[in-house]
């Protein structure tokens, strides 16, 4: 055999090359096998076998350079190398990650986003939208979607809105109700829809748990223009019992943050908390009345911004982490199962992430993309969520199938979608 051929012959049989599959060396002798006269026309058959394995022996390397070459820049352009990477994190490397491949997807995630949009006179006008990804025939897919954010409170669901924008108002407002359940309403009042709230020019969602939201409101009257900002983290009906009554900070229904992060809510110093901010706490007693609930990277964390009362308005300037951690009750299910090594390997360009149980969400510039991660090639197969522009995530809470008789997940997908008339689009009928 032509020393050549064999040299090539058993590069392709040792494996994966070193140098993305490709050296000079290597190079040389397949261009030279190429490029070497034929140095016996009337030669046997078996010198022309040779020849023809030499030039298949090059395409198959050829081919596998570019194969190689085609893997994304972020992971050092080797598909090969990122998709032994996946297959390595779907193991026993990831907390809670076990080698059972196809699992039933038992999870569902509630996504709530929130745009805003600069009206012609400088105002900042905000939407929302709610997002509901649950398992349908054990493959993920949205099960609701609509407008507004709806989130579940103990045993029932309830909905936010914000008032209409019906080009007579320069002011917007939130409007909080229970959607679900008995006490449900089907009708919101006129007045309340309506009518945004007097001496308030904005009010705003910046987080929402399962019952804790944190608001921005922008007072009217500002001597300089500019509207005096505030910043209160509210319970879920605090906030209901708030809409179209006349704006004043001194009176304004809140939590304090060392009444929301009190230890057991049935205790007596939470039951004297939750007393005193149902009609609206003072700043008495050193307490941080003034504060918001901020998403870092990976987390949601309390910030403060210097204000030393519930009067003076906040300066955004001076925001400062709250080193004190955020209890479940306040950010439920804020624990990332991933490390960030993970989650870049999974998506190199992720800014944020999410993580519950058997689901991964990651967020890139444009897109939320969710993973049923313990499904066979799960990692490789997210589920898309496009973002708009100058829309941000202000919600991720989960639901967990435990059992037949505790299906949350499946109860969310029937409570949510109904909630938000939601009725999927019918998939296109074969043609005959």
């Amino acid at each position: 055999m032509d020393p050549t051929d064999k040299e090539l012959k058993e590069q392709l049989a040792s494996g994966p090359f070193a140098r993305d599959g490709f050296d000079d060396r290597l190079r040389r002798r397949i261009e030279m096998n190429l490029d070497r006269p034929e140095q016996r026309r009337s030669g046997s058959r078996r010198r022309r076998s040779r020849a023809a394995g030499a030039l298949a022996a090059a395409a198959v390397l050829a081919l596998i350079f570019a194969v190689w070459q085609w893997g994304p820049a972020g992971l050092g352009g080797h598909a090969g190398e990122r998709a032994s990477k996946l297959n390595n994190l779907q193991s026993a490397t990831v907390p809670g990650l076990t080698e059972a491949y196809d699992e039933t997807i038992r999870s569902a995630v509630l996504i709530g986003l929130r745009k805003d949009v600069t009206a012609p006179d400088g105002r900042t006008v905000s939407s929302y939208r709610t997002v509901l990804v649950a398992p349908q025939n054990n493959k993920l897919e949205v099960a609701a979607e609509g407008s507004g954010i709806v989130m579940p409170y103990k045993q029932t669901f309830w909905k936010i809105e914000t008032t209409a924008d019906d080009g007579h108002s320069d002011s917007q407002s939130l409007i909080a109700y229970q959607a679900y359940g008995s006490k449900a309403l089907t009708e919101k009042p006129a007045s309340v829809v309506a009518t945004p709230r007097p001496n308030l020019v904005s009010e705003r969602l910046l987080f929402v748990g399962n019952e804790y939201v944190a608001v921005a409101q922008d007072a009217a009257g500002g001597g300089d223009g500019a509207a005096p900002e505030y910043l209160y983290v509210k319970n879920i009906k605090q906030l209901a019992s708030s809409a179209g009554t006349d704006y004043d900070p001194s009176t304004e229904p809140h939590t304090a943050f060392e009444d929301a992060v009190a230890e057991q809510p049935g205790s007596s110093t939470a039951a004297k908390a939750e007393d005193a901010a149902a009609v609206g706490a003072s700043a008495d007693g050193g307490k941080t009345e003034q504060w918001s609930i901020a998403r870092k990277t990976g987390r949601w964390t309390g910030v403060s911004y210097g204000a030393d009362s519930v009067t003076a308005p906040v300066d955004l300037n001076a925001e400062r982490e709250i080193p004190t951690e955020l209890p479940e009750r306040v950010a439920p299910n804020d624990s990332l199962q991933w490390t960030w090594d993970q989650i870049r390997q999974v998506e190199p360009t992720a800014t944020d992430a999410f993580s519950y149980n058997d689901l991964l969400a990651t967020v890139v510039d444009r897109e939320i993309k969710v993973y049923a991660y313990k499904q066979k090639d799960g990692l490789s197969h997210p589920l898309p969520i496009e973002l708009e522009p100058n829309e941000s995530i202000i919600m991720v809470l989960w639901a967990l199938n435990q059992s037949e008789s505790k299906n949350y997940a499946d109860q969310w997908k029937k409570k949510v979608a109904e909630i938000l008339d939601y009725k999927p689009q019918a998939l296109p009928s074969a043609k005959s």
